[in-house]
């Protein structure tokens, strides 16, 4: 709704946190679901990612200096990307060994916590 109105006001604060991970009791998570959260992920690392852009590229034609506390967020922002990136690509390995050498516990847990 908000891409076609540009009028519209969300009710809830952006960016959303989200709530706490619910653990499940003493199973690991399965493995289609560790792949269904790496799809999510890169869904959403890419919505993130474009809407960056959309900022800088809007920026880029400022007709006015962009304030420091602006580029200092756009830096911030950058920087918080690249951590996520860190954080899916090492999520992916450990899903990668999950799938070809099977399962611990605790590659299970760190599979987990990366995505």
């Amino acid at each position: 709704m908000a891409l076609n109105d540009p009028n519209y006001d969300s009710d809830v604060m952006l960016p959303m946190q989200l709530g706490p991970r619910i653990e499940s009791e003493g199973a690991p998570c399965p493995l289609p679901h560790l792949q269904g959260m790496i799809a999510a992920a890169r869904e959403t690392r890419d919505w993130a990612a474009g809407l960056l852009a959309q900022y800088e590229n809007t920026l880029s034609g400022a007709k006015v200096p962009v304030p420091a506390t602006i580029t200092a967020h756009i830096e911030q922002l950058k920087g918080k990307l690249a951590l996520a990136d860190v954080q899916l690509r090492a999520g992916i390995d450990l899903v990668g060994q999950i799938s070809q050498e099977g399962t611990t516990p605790e590659l299970q847990e760190k599979a987990e916590d990366s995505l």
